[in-house]
């Protein structure tokens, strides 16, 4: 089959970074035999106004009403630009499948107006939605697409398993849209297991093209090296109650396999700067130490960032950070309150984090610290005290953002509201 792969428009406005999903979701395909082509609909928006001075207003993706309109088969007005983008594309009928990998909340509604654009011209074209919103919010995902009355999308599923399930319904003749999801069983047992995850071999292609120095244009950077995304690890072994991620146990990359693979990509895209993705880097502190070492050993002199977790870095363990490249760590710290972080099951308190905090910093790590508002059994006072933690900590924190609770389906909240007097309401 042929098959093209879209990240939609709607998540970050202009992300620098080449999407790394659909690049993972097409080597898989291409081992299946399939022929793939990649499209970033948001970064090729950035290169046709920058091009050719004209505006494709997005405007619309918050305006559900507009979506609805369009998606029931009326006119509407507002998306006449971005309908007229999407008739640059003149091969949608040389594909048999077009699928969608989606972020946030508002791709989703890119991808439905999209969808429907191709499936108006040409019915007959698979059109399947999946990505890390499918995942997180499996229920909410067929619910939106209700409401909006998408009739467009003929499959609705959570990418997993480096896109086998995606394979599976590529082979099936059937039409119906589904959404692969069952609640999993929370174990407190952290499960670490080192593997070569073959099947992420960095063959795959970023897809980068020539519009790269355009977006820097526009932002004023003064590198001339894309940052590429990098998968060093599955799973999460911690067991926060508001995260679905810790559902799976962590699944490691060899530290050698990693740094091999960080070489073979920086010399063929000619770049120095990467974002390790994982839940954390952190889960082991010997996998740690072996990576910083492995990045050592093979004098890669890249510059990374990654999540990492309150936990297993000590002032050794800074230092071989940042003498492997380590840039920048950004931590979930959720709260400034002991009673919120119990609430949240993270498993250290305030203190601990401080500790760490200054810990990386005083290694020369650029510290991004995450926030949360709005926990179930959270009072004034722990706002407050996450306030003062802020303040006292300040030196230490060097960017700060703050999030709003949002209660996921599968989560431990989620799964038992009943002990946090959570309420939930179904249509």
């Amino acid at each position: 089959m042929k098959i093209l792969l879209i990240y939609p428009p709607g998540w970050i406005r202009y992300n620098l970074l080449p999407p790394l999903g659909i690049a993972i979701l097409a080597t898989t395909l291409r081992k299946e035999g399939h022929v793939v082509k990649q499209c970033n609909i948001e970064i090729d928006i950035v290169s046709s106004t920058h091009r050719k001075k004209t505006k494709i207003g997005l405007e619309w993706v918050i305006k559900r009403d507009v979506i609805k309109q369009y998606l029931r088969g009326h006119s509407a007005p507002e998306l006449v630009s971005f309908l007229n983008f999407l008739s640059n594309y003149q091969d949608w009928n040389s594909y048999d499948a077009v699928c969608f990998s989606t972020i946030g909340e508002l791709q989703v509604f890119s991808a439905a107006v999209i969808a429907k654009y191709i499936k108006n011209l040409y019915p007959e074209i698979k059109t399947i939605l999946g990505g890390v919103f499918p995942v997180s919010m499996p229920e909410k995902t067929l619910q939106l697409l209700e409401s909006l009355g998408s009739q467009s999308i003929d499959f609705t599923y959570k990418f997993d398993d480096a896109g086998q399930r995606l394979v599976d319904i590529l082979r099936s003749n059937s039409s119906y849209k589904t959404l692969d999801y069952a609640p999993q069983e929370f174990s407190d047992a952290n499960t670490l297991s080192i593997t070569d995850l073959s099947y992420h071999r960095p063959t795959f292609d970023f897809s980068i093209g020539d519009q790269l120095d355009l977006v820097k244009s526009i932002y004023g950077l003064s590198s001339s090296s894309p940052m590429l995304q990098y998968l060093v690890s599955q799973g999460c072994s911690s067991k926060c109650a508001f995260c679905t991620r810790c559902q799976k146990p962590v699944v490691l990359r060899r530290p050698s396999d990693v740094a091999d693979d960080l070489l073979y990509l920086s010399e063929k895209y000619h770049t120095k700067l990467f974002k390790l993705e994982c839940n954390l880097i952190n889960p082991s502190k010997q996998w740690l130490q072996d990576l910083c070492k492995a990045f050592v050993a093979k004098r890669l002199e890249i510059k990374w960032n990654a999540y990492a977790k309150i936990g297993s870095i000590d002032k050794a363990v800074a230092e071989k950070l940042k003498q492997a490249g380590c840039m920048v760590l950004r931590f979930g710290v959720e709260s400034g309150s002991d009673h919120v972080l119990r609430i949240l099951g993270k498993g250290y308190q305030v203190k601990d984090v401080e500790k760490i905090l200054r810990t990386t910093k005083e290694a020369g790590i650029w510290n991004g610290v995450l926030f949360m508002l709005g926990v179930p059994g959270e009072t004034e006072k722990d706002v407050e005290q996450t306030v003062e933690f802020i303040k006292r900590n300040s030196k230490y924190i060097d960017s700060a953002l703050v999030n709003i609770f949002t209660l996921l389906q599968g989560t431990r909240f989620y799964q038992n509201p009943e002990l946090s007097q959570i309420r939930i309401f179904r249509d």
